[in-house]
């Protein structure tokens, strides 16, 4: 299952303008949270709207994150 960073830092290595699958940029990807601490982030919000604050909780939006980055993972496949 892949877990890229959720916000990675594109840094530029000349002038030239961005373009996709420019090699003169490249993804640092080294810093920030993972995508799977984002996805669990945001299906925390959703379960304190419904369940009391509890570590329950936590554990349940980190089992979201990792079946929505399985399920990501599927559709990438697919492409």
């Amino acid at each position: 299952m892949d877990n890229p960073q959720a916000f990675p830092v594109i840094k530029k290595l000349n002038n030239s303008t961005m373009r996709q699958n420019d090699p003169d940029y490249y993804v640092e990807s080294s810093q920030g949270m993972t995508l799977r601490d984002y996805f669990a982030g945001q299906a925390l919000i959703g379960l304190v709207q419904l369940y009391p604050v509890s570590t329950d909780n936590a554990e349940q939006a980190y089992l979201q994150a990792g079946l929505m980055l399985k399920e990501r993972s599927k559709e990438e496949d697919d492409e």
